[in-house]
């Protein structure tokens, strides 16, 4: 029981020692407040010209100032061979513009279109 008691602990420990540290000269802040915020968005793409777009929110992150984000498109059903581009605005969302001439502005929503995303930023 002992052992166990101490294994709990030990791994309890690590979780909490989780050690950020976000190496920028535009996104600063103090160390304790670093924070990493992973997700995956998909759905509410649209169509600009030869573009498609979609914004997806950071606020359940915590983010003071605007992160640094990076994205990659993921597709369960097609394979893709497009370009894209992550734009910050504020501390709370992004746009992800996905480059695709042709096509409706519905092609990303049925074809399950996904955005995953690293932020890394500042909650005080």
């Amino acid at each position: 029981m002992f052992a166990r008691l101490c294994v709990l602990a030990c791994a309890v420990g690590v979780v909490y020692s989780a050690d950020t540290v976000i190496v920028s000269d535009e996104v600063t802040g103090p160390e304790p407040c670093a924070r990493t915020c992973i997700g995956e968005s998909s759905g509410d793409w649209s169509k600009d010209g030869d573009y498609f777009l979609i914004t997806i929110s950071l606020s359940g992150c915590g983010f003071e100032r605007k992160p640094l984000v990076t994205a990659t498109v993921v597709s369960t059903t097609v394979y893709l061979q497009n370009s894209g581009y992550v734009g910050v605005e504020y501390s709370d969302s992004f746009r992800y513009e996905l480059y695709k001439p042709g096509g409706s502005s519905n092609w990303a929503n049925t074809n399950n279109i996904q955005v995953h995303w690293l932020a890394a930023g500042y909650t005080c």
